[in-house]
């Protein structure tokens, strides 16, 4: 069995690889509203950049949820009383690696909207001086 690229994970389980791209899409693109808020009001950009902060950690959690579906299909899979000890560690060593790019995935979508909210949220609690 050779290792599972992010590409045959993805093909496997192609819902949760969805859903952490659009909610990861959608804290980008109010991060980008939340930066542009805060440099004009201070005042509007701090609940943009709260919300986009928490989309990007529910991504991180889409990517956890694909994960424990991963070991859950192999924890159905490893109950076939006909499978041998090698290929149940086999199944599991898949399921983690599997599990693993959802994981990453989700982490890596969450992180550009994260981080600008997190550059809006700092910019609109500035002081001018």
């Amino acid at each position: 069995m050779t290792d599972p690229t992010l590409l045959q994970a993805f093909k496997e389980n192609p819902l949760f690889f969805f859903l952490a791209f659009v909610v990861g899409a959608i804290a980008f693109v109010l991060g980008i509203v939340a930066v542009a808020a805060a440099a004009r009001s201070k005042s509007a950009a701090r609940p943009i950049a709260i919300v986009a902060v928490l989309l990007g950690a529910a991504t991180v959690g889409v990517g956890g949820l694909g994960a424990a579906l991963e070991r859950s299909r192999a924890q159905m899979v490893v109950g076939d009383p006909g499978l041998g000890a090698g290929d149940k560690e086999r199944i599991h060593a898949y399921a983690e690696e599997s599990g693993e790019d959802c994981l990453v995935f989700g982490a890596a979508a969450s992180a550009p909207g994260a981080l600008l909210a997190v550059v809006a949220l700092v910019m609109s609690t500035k002081r001018k001086g």
